[in-house]
């Protein structure tokens, strides 16, 4: 949402650390359009599915959705991929 960046922010920065020290955690890193200063982005990487599926159930992710959802004005988008190249 227009003027909530900062606030988009802090809660990237906040969560990023919790999840770093997840044991399935091989890395994760936010982004911000350089273009359009509204858009986020997560990238991470995990040991293997489950866990994944372990973080989305952890607390410190689950606020950090709640936080997020609150702050945008769209439908929040999670996209689950693989590398192919």
């Amino acid at each position: 949402m227009e003027g909530k960046e900062g606030e988009a922010t802090l809660a990237l920065r906040e969560v990023l650390g919790p999840s770093r020290r997840e044991p399935g955690s091989v890395s994760i890193h936010a982004f911000r359009s350089i273009r359009d200063g509204r858009l986020f982005y997560i990238h991470s990487k995990w040991k293997d599915e489950e866990a994944f599926e372990v973080h989305a159930e952890l607390p410190h992710t689950v606020q950090f959705l709640t936080r997020m959802e609150a702050l945008i004005d769209h439908p929040f988008d999670a996209t689950r991929a693989e590398q192919i190249g």
